[in-house]
């Protein structure tokens, strides 16, 4: 992907060479629309311990799913 990503670059975007050009914009384009959309995660605490403290970790159940009402 490296090798694909400079040509784009080069090749492309400085060259001028249409297919590189196309090839880069879906590339980088698609990379911005995954960032955007992807998963998030929240930091809920971030704390230091001690000697002797200890930490309990548990899950969440997902929230679930509203039943959908089928339209006629």
């Amino acid at each position: 992907m490296y090798l694909l990503r400079t040509q784009a670059i080069t090749k492309g975007f400085l060259g001028g060479q249409s297919g590189w050009r196309t090839f880069g914009i879906a590339y980088f384009g698609l990379r911005f629309v995954k960032r955007l959309l992807g998963k998030n995660e929240e930091v809920l605490l971030v704390e230091e311990l001690a000697p002797g403290q200890r930490m309990h970790i548990t899950a969440l159940a997902p929230p679930e799913k509203r039943s959908r009402r089928s339209r006629r």
